[in-house]
């Protein structure tokens, strides 16, 4: 058997609304594997996610608040075994610690604008 598995990759796109988002931003949504998504985001972004994709909360779990490196471990598991993950992140999509969890565990990532212009990290 044949053991190749193409690499995943981590989209970081900011949490606006269906309405703001550009038209390759709501492709990357249709195409994902896996959404993690702040607890606030707008129910209609998740419309956009295929039946076929899991989707999860980076709010509270069993209880308790999802420390950002459980999310992180999630995001990089998920890419290094081939999916297409979107993070949704309201505000800036783009942190120091995101980006540099990312680079460290060697996993492609960009950051999509709700523009959909797209910053190759």
């Amino acid at each position: 058997p044949n053991s190749f598995m193409l690499p995943g990759k981590v989209y970081l796109m900011p949490a606006g609304t269906a309405r703001s988002l550009s038209p390759s931003a709501a492709e990357l949504l249709q195409q994902a594997d896996l959404v993690v998504h702040d607890e606030t985001v707008a129910p209609e972004l998740l419309d956009l996610v295929p039946a076929r994709a899991a989707v999860h909360s980076a709010g509270v779990h069993a209880g308790r608040p999802c420390a950002p490196e459980e999310i992180y471990q999630e995001v990089i598991e998920a890419a290094q075994h081939g999916q297409t993950v979107i993070r949704l992140k309201n505000g800036s999509a783009q942190t120091p610690e995101s980006e540099k969890a990312l680079r460290e565990a060697r996993v492609e990532f960009e950051v999509v604008s709700l523009a959909g212009a797209r910053a190759r990290a």
